[in-house]
C-alpha cells in the first residue's frame, strides 16, 4: 500500500469489501472472513491479508450464478466494478492469491 493511503483503503475494506463478504456469508457461499494486518512486513511481503473461508471450490456455472447475484446486490456492472478496482491501483498493489487448505488429523 502506498504511504498515506491506509485510511482510504481501510474505508474501502470496511464499506465495500466487508459488505460483500457479509453478503456471501448470508448466501452460505463462505463461512467467514478476516482482514489481517502484518505489523512487521519484510521486503516483498503484504502488509494486509484479506482472508475468505469456504468449504468447497465452486464450479464455473456456480461462479457465473454468483457473479450475477453480486452484480444485482451491488447494483453495478462488471465494467463499473473493474473500473473501481483499477482506481484502487492508485494506492494499493494486489500481489497474488493464495489457496490454503486446513490439514486435519485423521
Amino acid at each position: 500500500m502506498n504511504d498515506g493511503s491506509g485510511l482510504k483503503y481501510a474505508n474501502h475494506l470496511a464499506n465495500s469489501w466487508m459488505r460483500n463478504q457479509e453478503f456471501a456469508k448470508s448466501k452460505g457461499w463462505i463461512s467467514g472472513y478476516h482482514v489481517l494486518s502484518n505489523a512487521y512486513p519484510r521486503k516483498g511481503e503484504p502488509d494486509i491479508y484479506l482472508v475468505t473461508i469456504f468449504n468447497d471450490m465452486t464450479t464455473p456455472a456456480e461462479d457465473d450464478m454468483r457473479s450475477k447475484e453480486w452484480l444485482e446486490f451491488n447494483k453495478s456492472t462488471m465494467a463499473k466494478m473493474q473500473a473501481e478496482s483499477g482506481e484502487r491501483a492508485d494506492y494499493r498493489t494486489v500481489g497474488s492469491e493464495v489457496l490454503l487448505m486446513e490439514m486435519l488429523k485423521r
